[in-house]
This record gives C-alpha cells, structure tokens and sequence, in this order.
C-alpha cells in the first residue's frame, strides 16, 4: 500500500513489507516463487510498460504468509508502448532458436539497423541460442551409455534438449550476446540492460533450488498469452 499523504515527486511511502529474503528461503519455496517472479516482470514488461527495474535479492521478500513481494521502487524504467509487444514475439523466438525471425525482431525493435550484415550476425546468434549441439549431444551420450555411440539424429531434440538447458542459462547467455554487441552495431536501450539485470537475478536465485531451471522456457506461456492478448 502507498501512503499517498507521504508520498511526493521525489520520495515513496509504502507499508513496512516484513518477511525474509527469497534467495535464503529453502528450495522448494524459491522453486513455487520464482515463476511468479518471472511472471510479474513479465507482466510490467509486456503489459504495463513500467517496471520494477532494481530486482537484486536484498529486494525480493517472501512474505510471512508466503506470497513474493517487491520492495523498494527507487529505481523504475517505462517501456515504450509499440516495444511491448516485439519484445514478446522476441522471447518466443529466442526460445525456438529462430534467428531470422529474432534479427527481424531486434531491428523492429531498433537495436539493430535494417543494413545490418545478416550473413555474418546469423551464425553467431545461432551458435549462441543453439538448443543442441553435437559436442553436448556427444557428451551425453556418452554419459548415457557408457561411451556408447551418437544417438540417431531424430531423436536428438527430443532425448537431448535438457541437457542443453542446463548449460545454456539466460546469464550465460547475456554474456555471450554482450561479446556479439561489440562487434555489431547494436544500440541497446538502457531499460534493456535494466530488464535483462532483473531476469538474471531471478534465474541466479532459481539456479539455487533447481539446476536444471530454464528461465527462457518458465518465461514463454506469459509472452505467448500476452501475445495472443494483442492479437484479439
């Protein structure tokens, strides 16, 4: 609740939130938060174009009677209204790995100019967002059986896509795309920086209590409504 008789331009009064940080709660309540984390996030990303945009874990509290609270709105970031919705198509795609369809986003978007050099930013984007490579693919195959030979390749993305999840986390991925940054002319949005700061955290957090945790894969179902929502 805002106290609105205390709350000016500059200052916010809000009620005392009380309760314990989400990154000390014991797994299996990170585990039932962290997607309502993503979703809200979500939600302000591709819906309210305001979001909260200093998600570090001293300001994600699991409150007393366990629901996820956000504390300290010091620092918001507004989204352009036409950004929303590419924003969400560019989940989707980065999901699927398509990185046509991704470049097409990322100029709609203007991080990128239309003259980009597509035939030299494809493969890079690609390797970066591949959801299986034959190396990993190797690897667990020979976890699997023993040094045992590749799978048949049909059924590489159906057996095999976990594995790769669990190597290739949003975090790692960032990285990655910062290193393309310097070598392509991409111009980045200070909200982006500020959005891709707040997934990071969340799925730094979730890591904790799961592994395996795919944060791009938690995040599709809320982009796809959101989506669909625009659609109708």
């Amino acid at each position: 609740m805002v106290y609105r008789g205390l709350t000016s331009r500059r200052v916010l009064a809000t009620e005392w939130v009380q309760g314990e940080y989400l990154a000390r709660s014991p797994p299996d309540v990170i585990a039932r938060l962290v997607p309502i984390g993503i979703a809200c996030f979500l939600q302000q990303l591709l819906q309210d174009g305001l979001f909260h945009a200093d998600a570090h874990p001293g300001n994600l509290i699991v409150t007393t009677d366990g629901r996820l609270a956000l504390i300290d709105f010091g620092l918001c970031a507004r989204v352009p209204a036409p950004d929303t919705r590419k924003i969400g198509a560019a989940i989707l795609h980065a999901l699927d790995g398509d990185v046509p369809r991704l470049l097409d986003d990322a100029i709609a978007l203007g991080f990128l100019p239309a003259d980009v050099d597509r035939v030299a930013l494809t493969p890079l984007l690609r390797r970066v967002l591949a959801t299986s490579t034959d190396a990993v693919l190797r690897d667990a195959a020979r976890a699997g059986a023993g040094g045992g030979a590749e799978p048949p390749a049909g059924a590489r993305r159906e057996s095999y896509a976990a594995v790769m999840r669990r190597r290739r986390h949003f975090g790692t991925i960032t990285d990655d795309l910062n290193n393309i940054f310097f070598r392509f002319p991409f111009r980045v949005p200070d909200y982006f920086a500020l959005i891709t700061r707040a997934l990071v955290v969340l799925e730094g957090i979730a890591l904790t209590a799961d592994p395996s945790f795919d944060l791009l894969e938690s995040a599709a179902p809320v982009s796809y409504t959101h989506l669909r929502a625009h659609e109708t």
